[in-house]
């Protein structure tokens, strides 16, 4: 062993072990998150599972109804708000990323921001100042930099509040122990931690590419008129929308087909059309949860999502028109801002599409009207909202989110589903399967399509690759925006839809 890091080690024993008088006075209780609150699980990816203490459930029932969602994941928060608990009152002045910080691999630092100090329980939360690594154990460091409100130092040690007999909790004060060395890359001196925790991130990704292994092309149509019939229009046909607002309501709505001419010229058809798409939701919009390592996701039912494609003006390139995917963002539907960015990319040469998100587009009994000149044409539109709660209304994202005993959930399996449904549009789109039938199927993998992802307030507009052809992606977007315009988006495949 290098000598500086033996003698490091013999320190932090020293501190450890010997922690002395000058010691005494406000300690650090345990952070959260913590390993202490996992088990072991040889299913999941991360080789554990969250478990966390149930109060009485005959008194809480939705509190427990809660800790069961949370344990079954294999991990804590990418950018978890931590809790870091004291015996008394801190001066939250000393409360930086140089005193509070992570270390995870390869001695990479995380500082702190967002600081909220909680006095009824002398609790400092705050979030880490950048999002973690899925699938990773990180080290959080409370320094002696931090001082209680009298500006002294903290007391305890690094292992203070890392006790307990059971086999589980040795091991966590083992590898605790073992990872304290990782803060000396801060310059801290192991004699110089006053509190740490021990906790290991989710895997984020594990279950989509799984998912995505299953996934294979399958039939698409663009007759969605009566009797069949095409739908695949000029794009100067009026067109509205005959949106479900209620159980038997009905409200008709302008589409923005004018914006389609900003740029004159660029788009010359909409094409409306549904492909089969696998749904890996129950009925209460829940995607059952399998080890993330070993475990199969089942597919539960199957969707036919619809989708409008915007096809550019022009001559049509030799391989078809290379396609983007849009994201029409949380609340919104593929009738608003897809409309208003076709006339841009179309003027690029980009043909673009996009599908409702999973809850979005009001409801299944809404219809399209288009004007031609035979007459007005009325076909589905492809809602993908219902009447979740039962009061005879269907908002702008009701059934996009769980309800019920798994109501932690909230939108999350809904935007799964919605990756879902995206990542088999492009097996469409890489297959050929966007032309139409008056035109050659002269699509081709080229390129990648990257689809944003749509997003709550709360969560960011994640933007993640949906084939393992792709090689570029579009970054991540600040939640409520996004990079150019309002979809993250990447020009990738092929359309052949015909003129």
């Amino acid at each position: 062993m290098p000598m500086p890091i033996r003698a490091a080690l013999a320190v932090l024993t020293a501190a450890l072990l010997l922690p002395g008088t000058a010691f005494a006075g406000v300690t650090v209780g345990q952070p959260f998150p913590s390993n202490l609150f996992t088990t072991p699980d040889a299913s999941q990816a991360t080789g554990l599972r969250v478990d966390l203490p149930k109060p009485n459930c005959a008194e809480r029932p939705s509190d427990c109804a809660d800790v069961d969602v949370l344990d079954t994941l294999d991990g804590f928060n990418i950018q978890p708000r931590v809790s870091v608990p004291f015996s008394a009152p801190i001066d939250l002045s000393t409360a930086t990323s140089q005193n509070i910080f992570l270390v995870g691999p390869g001695g990479h630092v995380v500082g702190i921001n967002q600081r909220v100090w909680e006095p009824l329980t002398n609790t400092l939360h705050f979030e880490t100042d950048e999002q973690l690594a899925q699938d990773t154990t990180y080290l959080l460091v409370v320094t002696r930099g931090v001082h209680d409100a009298n500006g002294d130092e903290l007391a305890g040690n690094a292992l203070g509040s890392a006790d307990g007999n059971n086999a589980a909790q040795k091991a966590y004060r083992k590898a605790l122990h073992d990872a304290l060395p990782m803060a000396m890359v801060s310059g801290v001196d192991p004699g110089e931690i006053a509190g740490a925790s021990l906790f290991t991130t989710q895997s984020i990704d594990a279950i989509s590419r799984k998912i995505r292994l299953q996934l294979a092309a399958t039939p698409v149509t663009f007759n969605l008129g009566p009797g069949g019939t095409r739908t695949v229009f000029p794009a100067a046909s009026p067109t509205v929308w005959n949106r479900q607002i209620a159980t038997s309501t009905l409200e008709t709505v302008g589409v923005p087909w004018q914006a389609l001419f900003v740029y004159p010229g660029s788009v010359a058809q909409v094409a409306y059309g549904s492909f089969a798409s696998p749904d890996y939701e129950t009925p209460d919009e829940v995607i059952p949860a399998v080890g993330t390592k070993t475990g199969v996701p089942a597919v539960q039912s199957w969707n036919q999502p619809q989708f409008t494609l915007f096809v550019p003006g022009g001559v049509r390139p030799e391989g078809g028109w290379p396609v983007a995917i849009f994201g029409h963002g949380f609340t919104d539907s593929k009738n608003g801002a897809p409309w208003a960015v076709a006339s841009s990319l179309g003027h690029m040469g980009i043909a673009s599409i996009a599908i409702n998100v999973v809850g979005h587009g009001f409801g299944a009994a809404g219809t399209y009207t288009v004007t031609t000149p035979s007459g007005p044409v009325t076909f589905p539109a492809g809602g993908r909202g219902f009447d979740q709660d039962g009061n005879g209304t269907i908002d702008s994202t009701e059934g996009v989110s769980a309800v019920g005993s798994r109501s932690l959930i909230s939108n999350r399996d809904g935007l799964r589903q919605t990756t879902i449904d995206l990542m088999q549009l492009v097996k469409e789109i890489e297959g050929g399967s966007t032309s139409t039938a008056t035109a050659p199927r002269t699509c081709r993998r080229r390129g990648s399509i990257t689809p944003a992802s749509p997003s709550a307030a709360s969560t960011a507009c994640s933007c993640s690759v949906s084939s393992p052809t792709s090689g570029r992606g579009c970054r991540t977007c600040p939640a409520g925006r996004s990079r150019r315009s309002r979809g993250c988006r990447r020009a990738s495949g092929r359309s052949s839809e015909s003129r």
